[in-house]
């Protein structure tokens, strides 16, 4: 039988996830979405999307000047406040200057990211990544979200991801945790528990004999 993943199961911390980013992250994120006005707020978003994948993840010369550390801060701003200028709304063109005043445009996926996750969260629905050894069928994949919605309390929009790697079970990512209860994560975690109980026996024996 088809196995849904539950979310009291263990929690790893995602390869995604840098704290210090992430946490800087949010602070902008949370800030653009109280200033931006809600009719605007999705196409900022996209556009910074744009932005990061276009530009900042590109080949160009402006990627090389924004990335390069002999480039100063205020010739950086300049740079966008000209390059952007009539190119983007004024909320995308002035959230890459501060963040490019403050040495900050490598967080840029991350405050996208967290935009997203707050916007669907205000509409009552959350994108969660859910990986799978195999793609999933239609009736897996209704399973899996009506099971997901159900443990989250929100309506779950699913980004599937297939990895061979996974020997079973399924790994799902709600924000910035991932509930994994795969086969192989459950054969490591046994491994730990029995490495662990072995070095306490070993060490309860030498406090015997030590005694």
């Amino acid at each position: 039988m088809f196995e849904v993943i539950d979310p009291n199961l263990a929690k790893v911390p995602t390869v995604f996830d840098e704290p210090e980013s992430v946490s800087a992250a949010r602070v902008y994120a949370d800030s653009l979405l109280k200033v931006v006005p809600p009719g605007e707020i999705d196409t900022v978003i996209d556009e910074l999307a744009s932005f990061d994948g276009d530009i900042l993840r590109g080949t160009s010369e402006l990627s090389a000047v924004l990335k390069s550390g002999a480039v100063g801060q205020e010739a950086k701003v300049e740079l966008l406040k000209k390059g952007l200028e009539g190119k983007c709304l004024t909320y995308t063109r002035n959230t890459l200057c501060v963040l490019a005043s403050n040495q900050r445009l490598e967080i840029l996926p991350y405050i996208v990211e967290r935009c997203r996750q707050l916007r669907q969260q205000q509409s009552g629905r959350r994108s969660i990544q859910v990986t799978s050894a195999v793609p999933l069928n239609d009736e897996q994949r209704r399973a899996v979200e009506q099971r997901l919605s159900e443990l989250l309390a929100t309506q779950a929009v699913l980004d599937l991801v297939v990895d061979p790697s996974l020997l079973g079970g399924l790994k799902v990512r709600v924000g910035d945790t991932v509930y994994d209860n795969s086969l192989r994560s459950r054969l490591n975690q046994l491994s730990h528990q029995l490495r662990q109980r072995s070095l306490h026996e070993i060490q309860c024996g030498r406090d015997r004999f030590g005694s």
